[in-house]
C-alpha cells in the first residue's frame, strides 16, 4: 500500500511530540541508567504509539503504520537476537512508526522529492546509523592510530577489501564525473560512506578490542554482549557461545573455568543517535534524497 509522503497525518504535531519525547526519555536511560532502558517505559511507549493511531483512526494510515511497525519490529528483533542491537532500540524504532509512518510536514525545510519515498521510519534509521558511525570514529581514532602504528597489526585481508573497496569507489567516481549525472552534494556524500566503510573495514579488529573486557563469569550478566570472535574456538564451541547472553547461556557459562570471557562492556548507545536521526529527519526528510537533489 502507498501513500502520499505530502499527507498530513491527524494529530501530526502530537505524534512529533510524543515521539521525540519518548525517545529523549529513552536515550536518558541509555545515557545515564548503564544502557538499562526499563521494561515498562518500553511497552508504555509502544501502547500510547498504538492508542494514538486509534484516537487520531484513518483505515488506510493505520493500515500502513502497524505494517511498517510490524516489519521494524520483526527485523530488528531479529538482529536483536543476534546480538547485533538493544532490546530497547526495537521497541523505540517500532513505537516511532507507529506514530510517524510517513514524513511530518511541519518543517520548511523539506527536500519535496518528484519520487516516492520509504517509510519515515527508514530515513530515521540511516540517519541514526551514520549518526553511529561518526561518533565510532570519533571515539577510536587513538585506538586505531596506535593500532595502525605497528603495520604487523594490519589484517591483509582488511587492507585488501578496503583496496577493492577504493578501486570500485574510483570507477564510480571517473564514471560519475565524465557523466555529470550525480549531482555534486550527492558525490560527496557518497564519498563520506566509502571513507566510513573503510576505515571500519581497516580497523575493525582495533575498535572491537577498544570496547571489550575480559572477565570472568561473575562479570557477565544476561543481556551482555560477548566478542565470540576474539574467544577460543574450542571454548565458544564446547558451551555452545553466541553474541547474546541470554538466561540459558548465563546458566552454561557458570562451567568456564580457566578462561575469561570477552564482554562488550563498553558498546555505544545507541537511542542518542536514533534522536539524532528523528530529528533530522522530521527537519529535512530524507538524506540521502536531500543530498541528491532528486
Amino acid at each position: 500500500m502507498f501513500l502520499s509522503q505530502t499527507q498530513i497525518m491527524p494529530l501530526e504535531t502530537l505524534r512529533i511530540a510524543l515521539a521525540i519525547l519518548g525517545v529523549c526519555m529513552g536515550a536518558y536511560f541509555d545515557l545515564f541508567n548503564n544502557k538499562n532502558v526499563p521494561e515498562i517505559f518500553l511497552y508504555g511507549f509502544l501502547a500510547i504509539a498504538f492508542l494514538t493511531n486509534i484516537v487520531a483512526y484513518e483505515p488506510n494510515l493505520f493500515i500502513y503504520a502497524t505494517a511498517s511497525a510490524a516489519v521494524i519490529f520483526g527485523a530488528f528483533y531479529l538482529l536483536y537476537k543476534a546480538g547485533q542491537l538493544g532490546g530497547a532500540d526495537v521497541y523505540i524504532l517500532a513505537s516511532i512508526a507507529l506514530l510517524l509512518p510517513l514524513q511530518p510536514q511541519v518543517s520548511p525545510f523539506i527536500f519535496q522529492s518528484i519520487i516516492p519515498q520509504l517509510p519515515f521510519i527508514a530515513n530515521v534509521i540511516l540517519v541514526s546509523g551514520i549518526s553511529l558511525m561518526i561518533y565510532m570514529i570519533a571515539r577510536s581514532i587513538p585506538t586505531a592510530a596506535k593500532f595502525a602504528s605497528n603495520p604487523k597489526n594490519l589484517d591483509k585481508k582488511a587492507v585488501l577489501n578496503s583496496f577493492v573497496i577504493l578501486v570500485s569507489f574510483g570507477a564510480f567516481s571517473y564514471i560519475s564525473v565524465s557523466s555529470g549525472l550525480v549531482p555534486y552534494t550527492y558525490f560527496i556524500f557518497i564519498s563520506f560512506l566509502v571513507g566510513f566503510s573503510m576505515y571500519f573495514t581497516l580497523f575493525k579488529q582495533a575498535i572491537n578490542q577498544s570496547m571489550v573486557e575480559w572477565a570472568d563469569y561473575n562479570g557477565v550478566e544476561p543481556e551482555d554482549i560477548i566478542a565470540i570472535d576474539l574467544m577460543d574456538k574450542e571454548v565458544v564451541l564446547k558451551y555452545s557461545l553466541s553474541r547474546l547472553v541470554d538466561e540459558k547461556m548465563h546458566e552454561r557459562m557458570k562451567k568456564i573455568h580457566g578462561n575469561k570471557i570477552a564482554v562488550y562492556k563498553h558498546l555505544p548507545p545507541f537511542v542518542p543517535h536514533i534522536l539524532v536521526g528523528l530529528v533530522f529527519s522530521i527537519l529535512f526528510g530524507n538524506l540521502i534524497l536531500f543530498f541528491s537533489g532528486i
